[in-house]
């Protein structure tokens, strides 16, 4: 069974350089942006995670 992953980006930081450090992006932007260090990062963890996972957003959850 194949799954779904989404990534909802929000506001990215694209004005910068992929080999600026992601602290300094954060500091710059004021912990406002989402770099694309993390971006790059969660795509890495999707394409790892087995389908023997299920992640699911907690602030979906209804409990």
């Amino acid at each position: 069974m194949n799954g779904i992953s989404v990534l909802n980006l929000g506001f990215l930081a694209s004005e910068y350089e992929i080999y600026k450090s992601t602290q300094d992006v954060l500091k710059e932007t004021e912990y406002s942006l989402i770099t694309l260090t993390e971006v790059i990062q969660a795509i890495h963890f999707i394409i790892l995670t087995s389908q023997a996972n299920c992640i699911k957003d907690p602030d979906a959850y209804d409990g």
